[in-house]
């Protein structure tokens, strides 16, 4: 008979098994029961159940995985906790499993407890009771595989290696927990086809997401499969260990590529042994080699080497992307951490609220590692369970951690400039502007820091950060460029802005006008005491010099970034320089946060005299665009005539090929929509869209009165009377 423990199965993976199992029983007999198991929460009683037409609860089963605790824990625990659930849900019949190993006497006291829904003694299943029906129904094994790893042959040897200072990964208590805690993605499945198919398999993935997990696993399961394993500390050992024989040898190097820039220097400068390695592994039966790195560092080294091109490596790798992570996913790792986790009993208590457990679950920063984080009785030190509470959500909100070591310690200065540049163009940026700009930061470094010029500076540290830091979006034919994960921004912006000679670096060495606006200098204006430093200052004077200005959107910042954040008795005259560039105001409407600085600067009267002398009417001809909404557009209409003696006729005249007339209609068509929504809240009085019809009236002519046809969708009022009207 084969013996399982169920030591590397959690609560969920038993309940599954034992599901699967009965099923198997079932259908063996032909039998039209079906039993299912349910998403984890509060059971009531019921982690499996068989429902027919007569009783909902017809068939109940539970199961209790009580490996650690044994018998007489168990047996309270029922006592306890689950016959009263049981008496509530009146079963036709009641099914206990567990992974205890059961005397006669257990089996008789849990019958006794559970009278009289527990039929028969042979409906209670302990250790040897599941250990029968396996080998009875063997195919089930096949669907679980982490029951694989719980026999004790398959344990003995993987147990075995102590080897290499990694012996605290083989105990036993050690192995166990960790497959326990595995959940299985697609990617393993993946992995495992990969390895035998290319003889080695290179996991990859961003910090924390569980490239070491997934290899660990594999490796699990070939030493069951009677591979030899072989710790590599330095690629050059596979020489020394690898045998010219048939024998089964697996080779395992974590982290190849080195995890920060001294390690990685070092493994470029063994690219030839790397090479030759892989050589002598697909020359050989029976030996197979996994390797894990950061996606950028195997990027990195890819593209700086031809040999290594040439092997096309990048087709060999696994990469964990944890987009790819369901939501269903997600609640198994937190459940399994939590299941496993040596926490007091409160904390515990805390991590299981559907509130906590939903926001860990969806938060934007979710990681495997951040998991295992919270998770841990070693960082969780004389808090109150509100203290743990708050301690959950300020290390999901401030990941810093996950990505300080590899910005600090992984990458080298250029590569920290690059991703810098890049941050100050917001959530997005092209290729071609991200190259632009790093190659002015890093003429700025040389110039002003004595920054050693590098070759081929960009093309180096791009394809190193891309995959590991940066990530493609593709729109159409054009593709841009964006952080590979929210919390890497969150990281940024805060190490960033704690490091002032950087925000002053970044910003004397902009040269698209986006970069001001979208992180130094935004619009409008929500900085207080933040001005525009000398050098950059400086440029604006010379006639924005070494901008790269491209549309009439750069002048419109340039100007309203002066306005906001400069002494205007300085500046005034760059302002009104940029301002008298721009050839079509009109246009410029989708410019959201300039045309908003802009229009605020024209009711505070900030704007220099001479730009609204010059330039007149035609500076408000963005923001009557803008402002989609008529009350604000007669208020503005009003400022105009009062403040600055302008007319708005004279800028429709200016501006007399805009389809105002559909801009109005859709304004006033909008407003309809919005009364009667809100008019579908009030009571049915009749009469009640007489107000709101008035008003659009009353806007209707006005348009006509400026000289346009306005015929907006005024039988709705009407249909929504008549509506009213029958109910």
């Amino acid at each position: 008979m084969s013996y399982y423990d169920f030591a590397t199965l959690n609560s969920t993976d038993l309940e599954d098994l034992f599901c699967d199992l009965l099923n198997a029983s079932e259908k063996k007999y032909n039998s039209k029961q079906v039993f299912r198991t349910f998403r984890e929460g509060k059971d009531k009683g019921i982690d499996i159940l068989s429902s027919n037409s007569n009783r909902e609860y017809h068939c109940v089963g539970q199961v209790k995985h009580y490996f650690r605790s044994g018998a007489q824990s168990l047996l309270s625990n029922l006592e306890r906790e689950e016959v009263e659930k049981v008496r509530k849900l009146r079963p036709t019949r009641y099914l206990l499993a567990t992974s205890v190993d059961l005397s006669v006497d257990n089996i008789k006291k849990i019958k006794e407890l559970f009278a009289p829904y527990i039929l028969d003694l042979t409906d209670i299943y302990g250790l040897k009771d599941l250990n029968r029906l396996i080998d009875e129904y063997p195919e089930v094994l096949q669907r679980h595989y982490k029951l694989w790893f719980s026999s004790t042959d398959v344990l003995k040897k993987i147990i075995q290696y102590e080897f290499y200072g990694r012996s605290q990964e083989f105990l036993e208590s050690n192995l166990k927990r960790k497959i326990r805690l595995y959940v299985e993605t697609e990617l393993y499945r993946i992995a495992r086809k990969k390895i035998r198919e290319e003889k080695f398999v290179i996991i990859t993935g961003e910090p924390g997401c569980g490239k070491t997990s997934l290899a660990e696993l594999l490796l699990y399961e070939l030493i069951g499969d009677d591979y030899e394993l072989n710790y590599l500390l330095d690629i050059t050992d596979l020489s020394k260990t690898i045998r010219n024989d048939d024998s089964k040898q697996v080779f395992y190097y974590d982290d190849f590529l080195g995890h920060n820039a001294v390690e990685i220097e070092k493994a470029k400068a063994s690219e030839k042994h790397f090479i030759q390695t892989l050589q002598r592994i697909r020359a050989r039966s029976n030996k197979l080699l996994i390797l894990t790195t950061r996606t950028f560092i195997l990027n990195d080294a890819v593209e700086g080497s031809e040999k290594l091109k040439r092997l096309n490596l990048l087709a060999k790798q696994c990469t964990l992307h944890l987009k790819e992570y369901s939501n269903s996913l997600k609640q198994s790792m937190l459940s399994n951490h939590i299941e496993e986790s040596e926490l007091d009993k409160e904390y515990k208590e805390v991590l299981n609220k559907y509130s906590v457990k939903t926001f860990i679950t969806n938060h934007k920063n979710f990681y495997p590692r951040s998991i295992e984080f919270i998770t841990s009785a070693d960082y969780v030190v004389s808090k109150s369970a509100e203290e743990f509470e708050k301690y959950i959500y300020d290390n999901f909100d401030t990941p810093d951690e996950i990505w300080r070591h590899a910005y600090v310690n992984q990458i080298d200065q250029a590569d920290r400039l690059l991703l810098n540049t890049m941050l100050s163009f917001g959530d997005s940026v092209s290729r071609n502007k991200l190259e632009k700009a790093f190659n002015s930061r890093i003429n700025y470094e040389i110039c002003y820091n004595n920054f050693p010029r590098p070759l081929n500076a960009f093309e180096l540290s791009f394809n190193k950060l891309v995959g590991g830091f940066i990530a493609f979006e593709y729109f159409e034919d054009n593709n841009s460029l964006k952080f590979i994960n929210p919390s890497l921004v969150d990281f940024l912006l805060r190490f960033v802005r704690l490091n002032p000679d950087e925000v002053l670096s970044i910003a004397e060495s902009v040269v698209y006008t986006l970069q001001l606006t979208k992180r130094l200098f935004p619009l409008p204006k929500t900085v207080e005491n933040l001005e525009v430093p000398t050098r950059l200052l400086e440029r604006f004077v010379d006639d924005c010099n070494g901008f790269l200005l491209e549309d009439d959107s750069d002048h419109l910042r340039i100007a309203m970034v002066m306005i906001s954040y400069t002494d205007l008795a300085v500046t005034s005259s760059i302002v009104y320089n940029c301002l008298s560039k721009i050839k079509n105001w009109l246009d410029l409407f989708c410019e959201f946060d300039s045309v908003e600085t802009l229009r605020l600067s024209l009711s505070r009267r900030t704007l220099p005299d001479k730009s609204i002398e010059n330039i007149g009417v035609s500076l408000y001809s963005p923001i009557i665009v803008f402002l989609y909404d008529f009350e604000k557009i007669l208020e503005t209409r009003d400022e105009m005539e009062e403040v600055y003696g302008f007319s708005i006729m004279e800028l429709f005249a200016l501006s007399g090929s805009h389809q105002w007339e559909v801009y109005f209609d859709e304004i006033l068509n909008e407003y309809i929509s919005d009364s009667l929504e809100d008019l579908k809240d009030q009571s049915y009085t009749v009469g009640i869209t007489d107000k709101p019809h008035a008003r659009v009236y009353e806007f209707k002519e006005i348009v006509m009165e400026w000289g346009f046809q306005s015929n907006p969708d005024l039988q709705r009022f009407s249909d929504f009377e008549d509506s009213k009207e029958i109910i």
